[in-house]
């Protein structure tokens, strides 16, 4: 009996690091002929410009890895993904740094730095959106503003951007940044869908932190 488990990380993609990721995917893609991959576009990758929700990566862009990693899917931003009964969102953006120079957060003065996350996912939840920020600080497709809003909750949140990592749960919803794959040295986040909640201590056996070494 096998878990299936997500692996999450989040970076900009200049070349150098691409080829580096490429050598550690395809190390990793001869253990894992039954992994599915979801490549979620982010704030420096190629393609359309500034304005959210993201659409894919272009194919011309993906197609060499297309042919390699035969179930690579490439998602918009953000992507939702329903595994068994669960619902989970990811979302790629700087969106922390962004809500802290518009003041819907406060400042980093002697906060510690898991404060700063929490207020972070408790603004987005309790506004019910990924993105409370005037227009013409975040542009956003009007008519496509319903991909960003958290209505219903989901059961999983993955907000993926430069800040360091971090996991809580609020008002039930699992919420993590796996934070950058680069800096962390190669770490990421692992999460297992299969596993129950248990009262008290759901976190140390949903989601874990693991590293290539």
């Amino acid at each position: 009996h096998h878990h299936h488990h997500h692996h999450i990380d989040n970076e900009p993609n200049s070349r150098v690091r691409l080829k580096v990721q490429k050598q550690r995917l395809e190390c990793a893609l001869t253990m894992t002929c039954c992994s599915r991959f979801i490549f979620v576009p982010g704030p420096q990758d190629p393609g359309s410009g500034n304005v959210l929700p993201r659409p894919p990566i272009p194919d011309i862009l993906t197609e060499k890895l297309r042919r390699r990693v035969k179930n690579a899917e490439f998602t918009t931003n953000p992507a939702r993904i329903r595994y068994c009964t669960q619902e989970m969102v990811f979302f790629r953006d700087d969106v922390l740094n962004k809500m802290r120079r518009n003041c819907v957060m406060p400042p980093n003065d002697d906060d510690e730095e898991t404060e700063i996350s929490a207020h972070l996912v408790k603004t987005l939840i309790d506004q019910a959106h990924l993105c409370p920020l005037p227009l013409h600080v975040r542009p956003v497709y009007w008519q496509c503003d319903q991909a960003l809003r958290l209505y219903p909750l989901p059961d999983v949140l993955v907000l993926a951007d430069r800040f360091d990592p971090y996991n809580l749960t609020y008002e039930g919803c699992t919420t993590f940044n796996p934070g950058s794959f680069m800096v962390t040295d190669f770490s990421f986040m692992v999460y297992w869908p299969s596993r129950l909640r248990s009262d008290g201590d759901e976190f140390a056996q949903r989601v874990e932190f693991s590293k290539i070494e």
